[in-house]
C-alpha cells in the first residue's frame, strides 16, 4: 500500500457484511471514484445506476454508484471471495477504512486510539445522528472498566450511522414505488408514469430520514407470474434482486389493487435465504383507496400522508432508539483489537 494513510488517500474502502450466517458481504468505496475505478479496471456507472462487472477474474457481480463519491462492489460469492476482492483492492493501493493502525502523524490532536478512531469515523460518517454520539465516545470509553472487548448487536446497528444501510423497495409494476422514492428524497430520482416497466433498471439514491443517511434502491416492478417477454426487463429484475440481496431492510410495497409480492416467488427467492432480514410492508397510494392486505405503514406520495411514520419506522428498525439512548460506550469500529486508551498517537 506504499505507506498510504487516510489523510492522503484519494479513495478508501471497507468490507460491509451482515452478522447473519451465510450472508453475502460487499465492498464499499468512498472518495475519488474515477481514480479508484481506473486503478481497478472497472467502468464507473452513472450516479444512481448499477452495472454487471468482472472483478479481476475473482468473481462476477454488481457495481452500484450512489453519489459522486460512494459506490458498492457486490460479489455473488461468500466470505472467501470477499476476502479475495479486498486483497485485490488493497493491491491497487486503495487503503481500508478502520483497519489502519494510527500513526504518530495521523491525528496529532488525538490523545489516544479512541480519539483517533473517532476522528476517522467523523470524517466518513454520513448521518447527522452520528455526530454527537461519536464526539462523546472518548469520554465514555475513558470511564469504561474494563474496556468492552467484542462487538454487540447495538454496536453493529449503530455503525449504520457511519456507513449508510441499504434499503430496497420491491413491488409489482406501476404501484407507485418510484413516486415514493421521489417523495422521500424530496427530488425527482425515478421516472414516474402510468405504464408498467417505466423503471427498467434499479435506481439508487442516498437520502436522509430522521437523521439517518441511507441508500434507497428503487427496484423495477416484479411481474405477477415472474415472467416477461421483455428480455431487458427480465434482466433488470434479476440485477435488482441481486443488489437487493445485500439490503438491511426490504420495503415490500403494494397498493389497493396489488399486494406486495411474496419472497417465495421464483424471481425473489434470492431474498428469502435470510429469514431474519428486516421487512416493512408498505401500502402505497393510500389516497386512491384502502389496501385490503396486512401492512405496517400506509403512505401517499401525493399528499404526504404516512411519510413521517415510514421514516420513523425505518429508523427504529435499522437503529433502534434504545441503542441510540444507551449511555454506555459504543464500539464504533469493527477491528478485533480493543482500544488502548493510554497510548498517545
Amino acid at each position: 500500500m506504499g505507506g498510504s494513510s487516510p489523510h492522503a488517500a484519494r479513495c478508501m474502502f471497507r468490507i460491509e457484511s451482515s452478522p447473519e450466517p451465510g450472508a453475502v458481504g460487499l465492498i464499499a468505496l468512498y472518495g475519488d471514484l474515477v481514480w479508484a475505478f481506473e486503478r481497478l479496471g472497472l467502468a464507473l456507472p452513472p450516479i444512481g445506476a448499477a452495472s454487471v462487472a468482472n472483478f479481476d477474474g475473482i468473481d462476477r457481480g454488481l457495481v452500484a454508484r450512489w453519489t459522486n463519491n460512494d459506490a458498492h462492489v457486490m460479489p455473488h460469492g461468500g466470505p472467501m471471495i470477499l476476502a479475495g476482492l479486498a486483497e485485490w483492492v488493497k493491491n491497487v493501493e486503495i487503503p481500508a477504512v478502520g483497519s489502519l493502525t494510527p500513526a504518530p502523524t495521523h491525528w496529532p490532536e488525538a490523545r489516544n486510539q479512541v480519539e483517533s478512531r473517532m476522528l476517522d469515523a467523523l470524517r466518513v460518517a454520513k448521518s447527522p445522528l452520528a455526530i454527537d454520539l461519536l464526539l462523546d465516545q472518548p469520554r465514555r470509553w475513558q470511564a469504561e472498566t474494563p474496556p468492552v472487548q467484542a462487538s454487540t448487536e447495538r454496536d453493529i446497528a449503530l455503525r449504520r450511522l457511519i456507513h449508510p444501510p441499504l434499503v430496497a423497495a420491491i413491488g409489482r409494476p406501476n404501484i407507485g414505488k418510484s413516486s415514493l422514492a421521489n417523495a422521500l428524497a424530496r427530488q425527482r430520482i425515478s421516472l414516474v408514469a402510468d405504464q408498467p416497466g417505466t423503471t427498467r433498471d434499479h435506481v439508487g439514491v442516498m437520502l436522509e430520514l430522521d437523521g439517518l443517511a441511507l441508500l434507497l434502491l428503487d427496484c423495477p416492478g416484479v411481474p405477477i407470474d415472474g415472467s416477461t417477454n421483455d428480455e431487458l426487463e427480465a434482466a433488470a429484475v434479476r440485477h435488482a434482486v441481486a443488489a437487493a440481496a445485500h439490503a438491511d431492510l426490504l420495503l415490500l410495497c403494494g397498493d389497493a389493487n396489488d399486494p406486495p409480492p411474496s419472497l417465495d416467488e421464483p424471481a425473489l427467492r434470492p431474498l428469502a435465504i435470510h429469514p431474519d432480514r428486516s421487512i416493512c410492508r408498505v401500502a402505497l397510494r393510500s389516497d386512491l383507496g384502502a389496501a385490503r392486505w396486512a401492512f405496517d405503514v400506509r403512505v401517499s406520495a401525493q399528499t404526504g400522508q404516512g411519510l413521517d411514520e415510514l421514516a420513523a419506522r425505518v429508523l427504529e428498525t435499522l437503529v433502534p432508539a434504545a441503542f441510540l439512548h444507551d449511555a454506555s460506550p459504543w464500539r464504533f469500529w469493527d477491528e478485533p483489537t480493543p482500544p488502548d486508551l493510554d497510548q498517545q498517537v
